[in-house]
């Protein structure tokens, strides 16, 4: 009878394939790029045996790879596939032929391998797709890769992936355990981490899911830090993300050769995590400041992306940047509940989609409007609410995206409102306009609104703003406008300092009028023409009041500069 020899077995096929591991490793070392940077003696972060530090360039890139390493990971992976087909469901070769295949940026190539994974545990095949599909920016695949893949792992293994804890500082883990709902504090957090709602899916969840898989194929496998794969290398990973690029750093006086390469992460990373006093339950939920310097019930408490801390780092991938701009935000209330405008600078170009987005509770965004205006984008929104209930704390993000260029921009904050009252004589948010004609919708307003807080001593801009809670019946209202300073808050009168419409007239306006039908709300702008304020902080202030009702009185705090 016809016989074969038989294959190797499964514990010399994998000794062959970490040998063919480490071996590429150490060459590879042998050519990466030269580096004098190093974190001479500064780490900010100490992980076990690694040290972690800031380089603080975000135009840094790496050199391209030398051709010798791209050859050297073509005949590994080469190899490697040899090596699966003669001993399929070996998990450890799979994790290497889908982790060498991204970093050769082979995204197709690494999910087909992990789907093709043979009878490897569905989990960790699961695992390596959901990587391969969030590399490839197929987030919405990601997510339901990975889905499925906790739904079979290990019990501990699901929990340990699923727990944000290795990304908090001690404030926000404070604030998870406090939380009646845990599950649903976890959900909120992950929602608010999510960098852009105007792209699908969050990467953010799935970013986080993936470093965990990169770990997982990197375990017993060797790397140009030239030390077996460890905790604290998991921990980095799970933290910083994986590396984008290697240097061989020149040895230190005294020593014959470099212990160990510098990797590289993303230099445009960012925090996305948010602060503790953010999220709900958080001091933006007691008294805040507003415009005027006192205590505001209706208050924004601004969301300002950064690397502080270095407690972690991460860069969607369909981002080379992410830019954030100051914003103007105002609050209309309605009976319908909030609608929230904003306005920010423009910072990616003239195309792409732009969104004001809206999460008011765990699990919940609403999409609102928006678009791109001369030097700037702006959104609407509106935070529904129920007669009688108080809006809840919300999470606005005015967003752009531009793939082709891979920039984005967003603008976030968190808000706070109170109810409608239907019979209570009430002022909007003090809008400030570029010059123009009176807006006749909020849509109008938000399209018109400055991009920020910041004028000019002279400039001529428009305040426009709502009035509600108007009886059925027409009744006198009488307004004003005056400017003060905002770091003293002294009342400088109209007269003087602020000139209206084109024949200047002092600031002191009355008329009459009908409430509206139906919302019985009233939209109007006041062009004003400013003086020659000295730079600093003003408040640009509104009141309304009508017989036997208290004057309502609201204030817009604006930066000004000389230009």
């Amino acid at each position: 009878p016809n016989q074969t020899a038989p294959g190797p077995d499964s514990a010399t096929v994998h000794k062959a394939a970490q040998d063919l591991q480490a071996r590429f490793e150490r060459f590879r070392i042998r050519h990466l790029p030269r580096t004098m940077a190093g974190s001479g003696g500064r780490c900010e972060r100490v992980i076990g045996r690694l040290c972690i530090w800031d380089g603080g360039d975000p135009s840094w890139t790496p050199e391209p790879e030398a051709q010798e390493i791209v050859d050297g990971r073509l005949e590994l992976v080469t190899r490697l596939d040899s090596l699966a087909r003669m001993r399929p469901g070996n998990a450890w070769i799979l994790g290497q032929r889908v982790r060498y295949r991204l970093e050769a940026s082979d995204f197709h190539g690494a999910a087909a391998v992990a789907r093709a994974c043979g009878p490897t545990e569905r989990w960790i095949c699961k695992a390596f797709e959901g990587l391969a599909l969030h590399r490839r920016d197929d987030v919405p695949g990601a997510e339901a890769a990975f889905v499925e893949a906790l739904e079979s792992a290990p019990e501990d293994v699901s929990l340990q992936w699923t727990d944000p804890s290795p990304l908090l500082d001690p404030g926000l883990r404070e604030w998870l355990e406090d939380q009646p709902d845990s599950s649903a504090a976890v959900e909120t957090l992950w929602l608010w981490s999510d960098p852009l709602f105007l792209a699908p899916g969050n990467d953010r969840w799935t970013g986080h899911l993936s470093r965990w898989a990169h770990a997982l194929s990197s375990e017993d496998s060797r790397s140009p830090h030239q030390m077996r794969w460890g905790d604290d290398l998991t921990e980095a990973v799970v933290r910083y993300g994986w590396t984008v690029a290697w240097e061989r750093p020149w040895p230190r006086a005294g020593e014959m050769k470099s212990s160990s390469a510098v990797s590289h992460e993303s230099p445009t990373a960012l925090r996305f995590v948010p602060d503790r006093d953010l999220l709900p339950d958080g001091p933006v939920n007691g008294p805040v400041e507003g415009p005027d310097g006192g205590e505001d019930e209706e208050s924004e408490r601004v969301w300002t992306l950064d690397r502080k801390g270095m407690k972690t780092l991460y860069l969607p991938p369909y981002l080379d940047s992410l830019a954030q701009a100051g914003a103007q935000w105002a609050r209309f209330p309605s009976p319908e509940g909030v609608v929230v405008l904003a306005a920010a600078e423009n910072r990616t170009g003239s195309s792409g989609p732009v969104g004001l987005f809206a999460s008011p509770g765990p699990g919940t965004v609403t999409r609102g409007r928006g678009g791109r205006a001369p030097g700037r984008i702006w959104g609407s929104v509106l935070l529904g609410t129920r007669d009688g209930d108080e809006p809840p704390t919300s999470l606005v993000s005015l967003e752009a995206l531009h793939r082709p260029t891979r920039r984005g921009q967003r603008s976030r904050a968190v808000i706070r409102t109170r109810p409608f009252l239907p019979d209570l004589l009430t002022l909007s948010d003090v809008a400030v306009l570029d010059r123009g004609p009176e807006p006749a919708t909020l849509d109008q307003v938000a399209q018109r609104m400055k991009p920020g807080s910041r004028v000019g001593p002279v400039d001529t801009l428009a305040v426009a703003f709502q009035v509600t809670g108007l009886g059925p019946r027409q009744e006198p209202l009488s307004f004003r406008v005056w400017v003060e300073k905002g770091e003293q808050g002294v009342l400088s009168r109209l007269a003087g300092w602020v000139g209206i419409g084109e024949d200047e007239e002092p600031l002191s306006v009355a008329w009459t009028e009908s409430a509206p039908p139906g919302a019985r709300a009233l939209l109007r702008s006041v062009q004003v023409v400013l003086p020659d304020l000295e730079p600093g902080l003003w408040d640009l202030a509104v009141g309304v009041q009508s017989p036997g009702r208290f004057e309502a009185v609201r204030k817009r705090r604006i930066r000004v500069e000389d230009h």
